[in-house]
């Protein structure tokens, strides 16, 4: 029983000189979050046994398979610290057409902090080592109950050309680009209470994550019954994750290597589509989407070693067509068959 709270603030402005307008939005968010996990122990996983610290305050519980089991204690309480901002900058190059830039700031700071329930005969927490539950011996991690230090900070940059005619012709062209400049986790390989003041641990580091992004579309309207729709897209991301020891969890460097993985994906598509409505109560949708999937640069590595993956090529044809019918003012009838290929990014 603990009282939660947070708040949050934001402001916002914006303005249209001519044909140039500008917004900024601001948002602050700090905010105190329930635990997320409990540990436990399986009441089987004990062994009999008059050894190991005597605790007392272990909760009995029962598991998901309705296993007995002991809850000792919670973790992922999160305080988290939020700043958000965007910037948006248009101007209209003519009355059909819109040059726009978008700006994204996102910054967080979260301490995940724990607690465990276990006391000794003195009334002191136990974090980690040999306890005794009611005759049984447990053994905790040092790392079962501990805390956490994430520091993110993430840009994202937006630009997009599009005329608004309603004519016979439009485009659009749009590209985004999302960096993870900063993505950090720290962690102790300590137990607590030694691990409030330092020690050893691991750094989690994101760096050089994300993702870019194109799209090409342009619409003709021969009529107002009839409208096709074609364009070009392709999304890049990139992952990569580094796993590493450091002396000091809470502000050390990083030094050798525990473990890491990584990859690229890309994707290219063509895509077309026809809507036509033949008259007031048939409509037809005829579509396709060519698509061209590539993974490569995967890899995992432990701390000595590192095993690549092959590139991965594939290719993928997906059709669509919908006829409808609208017999009257309140039925409509439509039919349709296709197909979609999700590719894991």
């Amino acid at each position: 029983k603990r009282p939660y709270s947070g708040y949050q603030t934001s402001a916002s402005l914006g303005d249209k000189l001519g044909h140039f307008f500008w917004w900024i939005d601001a948002t602050h968010l700090d905010s105190n979050g329930h635990p997320l996990s409990f540990p436990n122990r399986l009441l089987s996983a004990g062994v009999n046994s008059t050894t190991g610290t005597a605790v007392t305050g272990a909760i009995p519980d029962r598991s998901p398979q309705n296993l007995d089991r002991f809850v000792i204690g919670s973790t992922g309480q999160s305080h988290t610290k939020q700043d958000q901002a965007k910037i948006k900058l248009g101007y209209d190059l003519s009355d059909d057409l819109r040059l726009v830039y978008t700006l994204g700031y996102w910054h967080n700071d979260a301490e995940i902090g724990s607690s465990t329930y276990l006391r000794d005969a003195a009334g002191n927490p136990v974090y980690s080592g040999n306890v005794n539950i009611n005759g049984r011996r447990f053994t905790i991690l040092p790392t079962d109950i501990s805390d956490s230090l994430n520091q993110f900070e993430h840009f994202i940059h937006g630009l997009n050309l599009k005329s608004h005619s309603n004519g016979v012709w439009d485009w659009e062209v749009a590209a985004s680009l999302y960096d993870y400049q900063k993505n950090l986790i720290r962690a102790p390989s300590v137990a607590q209470p030694a691990a409030d003041n330092g020690g050893a641990g691991r750094i989690t580091d994101q760096n050089g994550t994300g993702w870019n992004t194109l799209a090409l579309k342009g619409i003709y309207r021969p009529n107002p019954a009839h409208t096709v729709e074609f364009g070009y897209q392709r999304d890049a991301y990139q992952l990569r994750t580094l796993v590493s020891n450091t002396p000091n969890w809470i502000s050390g460097e990083a030094t050798t290597r525990v473990s890491a993985f990584q990859g690229n994906t890309e994707l290219q598509s063509l895509y077309a589509q026809d809507a036509w409505r033949i008259d007031s109560q048939w409509k037809t949708i005829f579509g396709g989407r060519y698509e061209q999937w590539i993974a490569d640069r995967g890899a995992l590595s432990n701390a000595n070693s590192t095993l690549p993956f092959a590139r991965r090529d594939e290719s993928y044809f997906s059709p669509k067509a919908a006829l409808a019918f609208r017999a009257n003012e309140d039925w409509s009838y439509k039919a349709s068959l296709g197909r979609a290929v999700r590719l894991p990014t």
